[in-house]
């Protein structure tokens, strides 16, 4: 009986070992989306001024 319940602590540990590895995944894939995402708005706004002064000038 005994032995049974620490089996279940061990999985159950190690189940949520491997939920936090996800978790710090997905955040770390959530920095590099917001990262990116900055990025490609300043790109966009250089874009969009160039393309005003190149029709204004």
């Amino acid at each position: 009986m005994i032995n049974k319940l620490h089996n279940r602590v061990e999985q159950a540990s190690s189940a949520l070992h491997n939920i936090s590895e996800k978790i710090n995944s997905v955040s770390d894939m959530n920095t590099q989306i917001t990262i990116v995402t900055e990025e490609l708005s300043a790109v966009a706004e250089e874009i969009k001024r160039n393309a005003t002064n190149i029709l204004f000038t």
